[in-house]
């Protein structure tokens, strides 16, 4: 299918194109003070004379006062023909910038033509305009000035737009200045995924493949992004609803029950009411929450995703871990509060070294700053402690989690813990139990002590590790975690005739960024790049003279000089790579006729080796017959 086919089938019939250049007059905040001081210095004499007549009432003491008048910038703007020698400085930046936006503004109404969006156009009062377009193109400042109150601007009307709508409009954000830092941030503030979310810096509009680009991928999606949207939106309705039903649960509980509750059941436990209730009503909410239809009916549009390739990956802002940290621990604001209990410990807790160097070897951790401690005990004895002598620990070990070490499954091991800026995983040695008394365990966790709780696991999570400590047959089943991630960074070379290995200059960069995918049941690995840097590396790449190139490797380097590979390269990447990462291995691409899966076997095409670090490559000799060299550097922020 042509981009203007898939466009249409995505059903993206109307677009708006939403910048301050659309605006007819310029604002206060746009004009320069200094320009300001020089105009008002000017207005004498016959100048004078004629400001008052454009304006009547013109007072040039009153400075302050007009700067800020909106009429009266209307009215020197208006005039701006007889009083030229007075505003042409005042108007300056403002008339240039209007004249650069305008030729930006000029190329995308073309390219929209081309592909049959209809579309209209608005400055910097556009909400009613997008309320029922599918596609919204827009400047990140809505102003000359290029100011956060510009920016706020656009965020705010994009926020009302997107509230207002209950299938959000794709929008592709646009800029002079580039947008790889801040687009991810405007996303997030305005709600939406990124599949329905791109950026472009005004610049390189004019190549018009790049718009065509993008717009193409948002259609591509559409579907699919509208079902994720649809979700999201039913998710926060339900859980509002949720809250409200669980908050009517909650008011049918007067001072009278607490009293019951307080001297029946909470005396002889010894814990407090107010952990006790937000227990309770942490399950009732939950609760409230399964039985809501729209959020069930929205998880079930889910499923109708589709298996096509996904699009294109954008790096910046991927962290699954983070996820992983949300349902595997308690909350801290949670854990620190006082619940009552006789013991400074609680079911599930995790007790690291407070010192992240020289640890004591008085100490539970025997002078080992990475040795860490489960808390196994039941929590009611923890509470009570009157019959509890000591609490069971179940020791364990942390270990780096970097893209280059294995990933743990999930027996015996807890899959992220953070220390400092840090993070780790956990594997658990079930041959050292230990145990702890009640003093020492305060002694531990004194301000000035060796021990600090580092996490909490949540009930589940507690529970299935100290089942699989007990070896106890029914073990309790774990939520399948999300895939882990790695931001990566990856240089791309070619080696030449002369026994060369030239790295590509990719723009300003010397490497590719994107995201590696583990899958830790089948031990093999997926490289996603970064979209952002596909039109910079397609260049590079088609500006090789294969004449330069090592004969043995041209026909790799040609293959992906091809178009369909150069996409192909940046929406499947790499696939099937096998994990731990060895330290060389073919790098192929899947045939564009094929869907992404997980068999190994399909037919891929072959560009070249990914070499695990520099310290990977082979002689040079062999390196003349590898195609592409891409090599592993780093993890990146």
């Amino acid at each position: 299918m042509t981009d203007k086919e898939i466009i249409a089938a995505a059903g993206i019939k109307s677009a708006l194109i939403v910048d301050d250049g659309y605006d007819l007059v310029p604002r206060a905040s746009e004009l320069a003070d200094v320009d300001w001081d020089i105009f008002f210095d000017d207005a004498i004499g016959d100048a004078l004379e004629r400001l008052e007549a454009v304006f009547p009432g013109f007072d040039p003491d009153e400075r302050a006062d007009l700067r800020g008048d909106d009429a009266f910038i209307q009215a020197l703007w208006e005039h701006r023909g007889v009083l030229d020698d007075l505003v042409r400085d005042l108007f300056a930046d403002y008339v240039a910038k209007s004249l650069r936006d305008i030729k930006a503004l000029g190329e995308i109404e073309e390219i929209l033509t081309d592909l049959g969006i209809a579309f209209t156009k608005a400055g910097r009062d556009f909400v009613k305009a997008a309320e029922q377009v599918d596609l919204i193109i827009i400047d990140l400042f809505l102003g000359a000035a290029q100011s956060d109150e510009d920016r706020q601007t656009t965020v705010a009307g994009l926020k009302k737009v997107i509230d207002g709508r209950d299938a959000p409009p794709a929008v592709v954000l646009m800029s002079q200045i580039s947008l790889t830092e801040e687009a991810p941030g405007l996303r997030d503030e305005v709600e939406l995924h990124a599949s329905g979310f791109r950026s472009i810096q005004k610049k390189v509009i004019k190549k018009g493949a790049r718009m065509r680009r993008i717009i193409a991928t948002l259609a591509t999606h559409r579907e699919d992004s509208l079902l994720l949207a649809e979700f999201t939106n039913k998710w926060k309705t339900g859980a509002s609803d949720a809250v409200e039903r669980a908050g009517r649960e909650l008011r049918r509980i007067d001072i009278d029950d607490l009293h019951h509750i307080k001297s029946l059941l909470l005396s002889a436990e010894g814990l407090l009411p107010s952990s006790y209730m937000v227990s309770v009503l942490d399950r009732v909410l939950q609760y409230e929450i399964e039985a809501d239809k729209e959020i069930l009916s929205g998880a079930e549009a889910l499923d109708k995703i589709s298996d096509k390739p996904a699009p294109l990956t954008i790096a910046k802002g991927k962290d699954s871990f983070r996820l992983i940290e949300r349902t595997v621990f308690a909350n801290p604001e949670r854990r620190k509060r006082d619940n009552g209990s006789v013991w400074p410990l609680t079911f599930g807790d995790i007790l690291m070294s407070r010192l992240q160097g020289s640890v004591s070897k008085a100490s539970i951790f025997k002078g080992d700053p990475n040795r860490v401690f489960f808390v196994a005990s039941p929590e009611c004895d923890l509470l009570r402690g009157k019959n509890l002598h000591a609490a069971l620990l179940i020791g364990g070990t942390l270990e780096p989690l970097a893209m280059t070490e294995p990933l743990f499954g999930e027996d015996k091991t807890t899959p992220i813990i953070t220390r400092g800026k840090k993070r780790y995983q956990i594997r658990w040695d079930f041959g050292f139990p230990a145990t702890i008394t009640l003093q020492r365990a305060k002694n531990h966790l004194a301000s000035d002590g060796s021990a600090k709780i580092a996490e909490t696991l949540r009930d589940v999570s507690a529970l299935n590790l100290r089942q699989q400590y007990l070896d106890h047959i029914g073990r309790v089943g774990m939520m399948a975690l999300p895939p882990r991630t790695f931001n990566i960074t990856v240089q791309c070379a070619y080696p030449t005739k002369n026994g060369d290995l030239v790295v590509i200059k990719i723009g300003s960069k010397s490497d590719l960024t994107g995201v590696m995918h583990i899958d830790q049941r089948t031990k093999t690995a997926r490289i996603a790049f970064d979209q952002t840097q596909e039109d910079d590396f397609a260049d590079a790449i088609l500006g090789i003279d294969l004449g330069d190139v090592a004969t043995n490797s041209r026909s790799e380097i040609e293959a992906l000089q091809q178009q369909t590979q150069l996409q192909q390269l940046f929406r499947t990447g790499f696939q099937n790579l096998k994990y731990p990462l060895k330290p060389s291995q073919a790098a192929q691409l899947i045939a564009p006729s094929r869907s992404v899966g997980n068999d190994a076997s399909q037919k891929n095409k072959p560009i070249g080796k990914l070499f695990d670090g520099e310290s990977s490559h082979p002689s040079a000799s062999v390196l003349q017959n590898s195609g592409f060299a891409f090599t592993l550097l780093s993890e990146h922020d």
